[in-house]
């Protein structure tokens, strides 16, 4: 058998999650039985969960569910449900291949249609965030490499004259993250936040493992190569050293998120074995119920931890972990204060590299041209250069503050956190 032709006809899978007691319909009655509903009713979306009963004033969603995939033709992770502003498109037979028809119908009646390309290939947009199927991002997520197809969308290359549409090819979120907690995070939290991990199982070590104290959790997490394998130098020696790479690259954000203060207190390791979870697509039912109570186990941890009461001679659980945000925040802002302090130049000897922004407003206030300013998409006015001006003013005085107050407070960060510009992913 040519396994790499029928890959490549196959959408670069070995199945499409379709067919007989296939994965893509037991999820979808899965998912709906979840929500109270049938296969008949219509598919569960965003905008469901979003809206659904119990949300207060605090916050714009009742239940804020974020899936990852990646699109192997940009080379970088797509969040679904996407933004208003993200333009993706479908082919309904593609569709039709990977997921039931009635979520493919569903597709099409709520296919915005002043977004229609007008092409021999019948493109529609995808539904907007409110009306995205749950069941069309799980399977988005879930498309393991080589073993279930990956999802074909399409997109507008950007700058073309023709609005000419081309194939993107959406894969497994976990290539691009399999721990994207900073999703729900915000700098301070309002509620807590938890996640789970699975990593190899080391002799010696409990099945779960959770930080107990803020000086616990952020050893490194170890890629063993045995001294027994190291030592026959063969393939065993090479297939590590192959392995490592990939996984290196893949987790070391992840890895590296986990030890942070005010993270890794809310973060359960499950052990696993070896005939446990990965590749290991022929658990039997005892293995499987096993690895479930861990996770059960984990859970139950976490909840003792966080709903623990104060006893008023220490600050525990969710108290401690807010008073571990709270300083991990003043501590990020006040290593960033003294580069905000130099590049505002509120004075000509602070920056001698670029106008002070002060006197770049005010110029501009003055010359009010008529072209848009960069990124803005009407002309900025005189109160916009006033209000900005203050603004560069209250920053500075913030962050030379920020710096004499950060040298007053004693807590140590381990590891140290750092503020950065970041994509929203």
């Amino acid at each position: 058998m040519d396994i790499t032709r029928r890959l490549v006809e196959n959408d670069l899978g070995l199945c499409n999650g379709l067919g007989q007691e296939a994965l893509t319909p037991w999820l979808h009655g899965l998912i709906q039985a979840a929500a109270g509903r049938t296969i008949k009713d219509k598919p569960l979306t965003f905008g469901d969960l979003r809206k659904a009963d119990g949300s207060d004033d605090s916050t714009p969603h009742s239940i804020d569910l974020q899936m990852f995939s990646t699109n192997l033709s940009h080379g970088r992770p797509y969040i679904f449900p996407l933004e208003e502003k993200e333009e993706l498109f479908f082919m309904e037979q593609e569709m039709i291949r990977c997921l039931p028809e009635e979520v493919v119908l569903w597709m099409i009646e709520k296919s915005p249609s002043d977004r229609e390309i007008k092409s021999k290939k019948g493109l529609l947009a995808l539904p907007p965030p409110n009306d995205f199927p749950v069941l069309l991002a799980t399977r988005m997520s879930l498309s393991f490499p080589f073993l279930l197809t990956a999802i074909p969308l399409h997109c507008i290359v950007p700058g073309s004259a023709v609005k000419q549409p081309r194939r993107c090819w959406f894969s497994d979120g976990g290539i691009s993250s399999n721990f994207p907690i900073h999703l729900f995070d915000d700098l301070l939290p309002r509620w807590p936040t938890f996640g789970l991990t699975l990593e190899p199982k080391v002799d010696g070590q409990p099945d779960v493992f959770i930080a107990k104290t803020y000086n616990e959790g952020y050893e490194e997490r170890w890629n063993y190569l045995s001294d027994e394998v190291a030592q026959k130098k063969d393939a065993g020696t090479l297939g590590w050293f192959m392995g490592a790479i990939v996984g290196s690259m893949q987790n070391w954000n992840d890895n590296s998120l986990t030890r942070m203060p005010g993270v890794r207190d809310r973060v359960a390791r499950v052990r696993l074995n070896k005939t446990e979870g990965g590749l290991n697509l022929n658990m039997d039912e005892h293995d499987i119920k096993a690895v479930a109570a861990r996770g059960k186990n984990a859970i139950r941890q976490l909840l003792q931890k966080f709903s623990s009461v104060q006893n008023g001679s220490s600050v525990t659980g969710w108290d401690e972990h807010r008073f571990v945000r709270l300083h991990v925040l003043l501590k990020m802002l006040a290593a960033r204060a003294p580069g905000v302090v130099s590049a505002v130049g509120l004075n000509s000897k602070s920056n001698i590299y670029a106008t002070d922004f002060c006197k770049l407003l005010n110029d501009l206030k003055i010359s009010m041209k008529q072209e848009c300013p960069p990124g803005y998409t009407s002309q900025i006015t005189s109160q916009n250069c006033a209000d900005l001006v203050i603004f560069v003013q209250k920053l500075a005085q913030l962050a030379q503050e920020m710096e004499h107050l950060e040298k007053s407070i004693p807590f140590t960060p381990i590891p140290i956190p750092e503020l950065r510009v970041r994509p929203p992913l």
